[in-house]
């Protein structure tokens, strides 16, 4: 990844469908691809702050415990990825793979 990339500034209009490129190298989200990049940030945080409790428990289940949120932690971050970078990838896709865990 370079670190001389032109800074991208995100902003939300009602009109935006999806993610725009500006000529600026500004990019424009739509209000529900803004709201499912945002839910799957807030779920993140909350996982990894479950994740210390979790390790402390002495419990047979805890290694498909600990599977079951990574996995989830990757679904959500390439939801994020997806949702900042990715045109191709529509709107209620990205709502859909958020909502999953019913957030």
């Amino acid at each position: 990844m370079s670190h001389n990339a032109l800074p991208i500034s995100f902003s939300t209009h009602p009109d935006t469908v999806g993610l725009h490129r500006h000529e600026s190298g500004a990019v424009s989200l739509s209000p529900a691809r803004h709201r499912a990049c945002l839910e799957a940030a807030w779920e993140i945080e909350a996982l990894a702050r479950l994740l210390p409790d979790l390790a402390l428990r002495d419990d047979d289940a805890l290694p498909l415990q600990v599977r079951g949120v990574a996995r989830r932690l990757g679904d959500l971050a390439g939801a994020v990825m997806s949702g900042l970078d990715d045109g191709v990838v529509v709107d209620r896709g990205l709502m859909d793979a958020v909502a999953l865990s019913g957030g």
